[in-house]
């Protein structure tokens, strides 16, 4: 029984092990916001930006997305100046313009090593089926930061707990 139960122990600990192996650090806003991010998700190219985004890179903003573009990480900030406490009370005022167009599957204040994050999650629909957005807002150095994860249908089940994770990963210095 009890050899059954110490194989059982180790067993879970490898898979958290291996869990953690697929992951990797990345920071933002010089280096005051950090996180983990799925292992497949490398930096975008300029070309791949423009092809899924439509836009140009800025500098400001950084995007990660899996060798086939179903799942992608985009860090960007949204305004300097403000405080975590401001975020949390201006929450609605900060979605409308997501509120105004999409159906909120989540919408939380969620602590995470002591620090606020709004989190949220919504459908869209594109040309090849729905695609499940996920973003919260973190406030680093006084810049509130959005960071919107994307996959698609067909990635749901295998990225959903990688993003709960990355989200639970989040340290703000």
């Amino acid at each position: 029984m009890i050899k059954t139960i110490g194989l059982a122990l180790l067993t879970c600990l490898g898979f958290s092990v291996a869990a953690q192996t697929d992951t990797k650090h990345i920071s933002f806003s010089g280096n005051h916001f950090a996180m983990t991010i799925p292992a497949d998700a490398d930096s975008m190219t300029a070309a791949a930006i423009q092809v899924k985004y439509h836009k140009t890179p800025d500098g400001k903003t950084n995007y990660y997305a899996s060798a086939d573009m179903s799942f992608s990480v985009v860090l960007n900030i949204v305004t300097e100046n403000i405080k975590e406490e401001d975020m949390v009370k201006h929450k609605t005022e900060l979605l409308a313009q997501v509120t105004a167009k999409y159906k909120l599957e989540e919408n939380e204040v969620r602590k995470v090593n002591n620090h606020s994050l709004i989190v949220i999650a919504f459908y869209s629909d594109v040309p090849d089926g729905r695609v499940l957005n996920k973003r919260f807002f973190a406030v680093a150095n006084g810049k509130l930061i959005m960071v919107s994860f994307n996959a698609t249908e067909a990635e749901l089940e295998k990225r959903k707990p990688q993003i709960e994770q990355s989200i639970n990963s989040v340290l703000i210095k």
